[in-house]
């Protein structure tokens, strides 16, 4: 079974906060589901590449190419990864971080016969105040 995460994002550093970027990083880093590779495209004007950034111990493939707008950049990857034959698509936005189980718990139910799965979420704001 191969497992793949998709990241992709335009000039989130001027977007986000550094340590919101980083937090959602190590979210990734820490799962406890390891077994994943890394699908990371930059559609924007900067250079940055997670993965030279912040080092991720899972395989990573880098793509740099502009797009307009979120949606293509998003169809990309999973056209991407179909092409690769990839079984399991986990998505992350940038803004956001997960538990360190997140991905063994919806790998599991997809593994139960569930197609789609989503998580639970809570908004925090840029204080950390729980909405």
């Amino acid at each position: 079974m191969k497992v793949e995460t998709i990241l992709f994002h335009k000039n989130i550093l001027s977007i986000y906060k550094e340590d919101w970027v980083k937090k959602c990083v190590d979210s990734i880093k820490e799962q406890s589901f390891e077994d994943f590779i890394i699908y990371e495209l930059n559609y924007g004007d900067d250079d940055l590449n997670l993965n030279e950034k912040y080092n991720f111990k899972q395989d990573h493939n880098f793509f740099k190419i502009k797009f307009e707008n979120h949606a293509d950049a998003m169809n990309f990857l999973l056209k991407k990864c179909l092409d690769d034959d990839i079984d399991i698509i986990l998505n992350n936005n940038m803004d956001d971080y997960s538990e360190s189980n997140r991905f063994e718990i919806q790998i599991n139910k997809i593994k139960e016969g569930y197609d789609i799965v989503s998580s639970n979420f809570q908004f925090i704001d840029e204080n950390n105040n729980l909405g």
